[in-house]
C-alpha cells in the first residue's frame, strides 16, 4: 500500500484496552471480529493465529485481520504490557478493508506513539462530549506513525533538532525571504553546514524543502477559491506569478489555473 491509499483509509473504534498481563493471562481461541492492532511495550507473549504460533516481543506491533482465529498466552517471568484498538477499517468506497500491516513488524518502543496512546486512554476512558471523534483522530496519528515505520522507516527518523528547528521555523515563516543563510543563523548554524545537515536528515535540499511548502501553501490557497493565482503566489513567497505558475506545473503537472477551475474560482 502506498501513501495515497493510506490516506484514504479510515476507522471506527469497537474497544480498547490498555492490557498489563498477569502470568495466568491468555486468551481462548476466537473468531477476531474486527481488525485488531496490538503495540507491545514490555515483555514477550506467544500468539497462535490460524494455527501458526508467533513468539512476540517488546516493540512488536501486531495486525489480527478479520475473521482470522487467535489465542494467546503470556510468559509468566516475561509478562506482557501492550496498548490494543480493535475496530473496522475503510476505503473511501466505505468498503471494510484489511489493516495494511503483517501480522508482527517490529518497530521498536517509541515514547511519541507511547504519549498518544496515553491521551488515547484518557479520551476514551473519561468519555466525554465528542470523545469518540478525538479519538478517531488519535488513532489514525498513531496508525500514520506505524505506517511511517513499517513502510518507511528511514523517513521516520527523528531529525537532528537543528533541522527540527529550521522545519519548524520555515513552515511559520514561509511566505519570507528565506534562505540558507537565514535560516542556517536562526538555528546557530552555519550556511554551508546547516545545507549539509539539512539535505542529509531531509533528503532534500533547503531550496526544494521551502518551495515544496510554499507550494503546498498555495495549493491549499486555490483550493479554497478565495484567492487567484497572483494573490496565492504573492502570499506564498513567490514574487513572480509566471515562475510560480512554471513551478507548480513542473511539479504537480498541470497549472495553478487548474486547481482554481476545481474550486470553481476564477484565475
Amino acid at each position: 500500500m502506498d501513501d495515497g491509499e493510506f490516506n484514504k483509509l479510515f476507522v471506527t473504534i469497537e474497544y480498547f484496552i490498555h492490557r498489563r498481563t498477569a502470568p495466568e493471562w491468555k486468551l481462548t481461541d476466537a473468531l477476531v471480529q474486527w481488525t485488531e492492532m496490538n503495540y507491545i511495550i514490555d515483555g514477550s507473549a506467544e500468539y497462535t493465529v490460524n494455527g501458526v504460533r508467533h513468539k512476540v516481543k517488546k516493540g512488536d506491533l501486531l495486525c489480527s485481520q478479520k475473521n482470522t482465529i487467535r489465542s494467546a498466552c503470556t510468559f509468566p517471568n516475561d509478562l506482557m504490557e501492550c496498548y490494543c484498538i480493535s475496530g473496522p477499517v475503510y476505503n473511501d468506497s466505505f468498503h471494510e478493508v484489511p489493516m495494511p500491516f503483517p501480522f508482527i513488524s517490529h518497530i521498536g518502543v517509541h515514547q511519541d506513539i507511547i504519549s498518544m496512546y496515553r491521551n488515547f486512554d484518557s479520551t476514551w476512558t473519561a468519555r466525554e462530549p465528542g470523545y469518540e471523534l478525538k479519538a478517531r483522530g488519535i488513532y489514525m496519528m498513531i496508525l500514520q506513525r506505524f505506517f511511517e515505520l513499517v513502510y518507511f522507516d528511514e523517513k521516520a527518523k527523528k531529525y537532528n533538532v537543528h533541522v527540527r528547528k529550521a522545519i519548524k521555523y520555515i513552515i511559520e515563516h514561509y511566505s519570507e525571504n528565506l534562505t540558507v543563510q537565514v535560516v542556517g543563523k536562526k538555528v546557530g548554524l552555519s550556511a554551508s553546514y546547516f545545507g549539509s545537515i539539512f539535505k542529509e536528515e531531509t533528503g532534500t535540499s533547503f531550496h526544494q524543502f521551502l518551495t515544496k511548502i510554499r507550494l503546498n501553501r498555495a495549493e491549499d490557497m486555490l483550493r479554497s477559491g478565495e484567492y487567484n493565482v497572483n494573490e496565492a503566489a504573492c502570499a506564498c513567497g513567490f514574487s513572480d506569478p509566471f515562475y510560480f505558475s512554471k513551478v507548480y506545473k513542473d511539479n504537480s503537472g498541470f497549472s495553478p489555473s487548474k486547481v482554481l477551475s476545481f474550486s470553481g474560482s476564477n484565475p
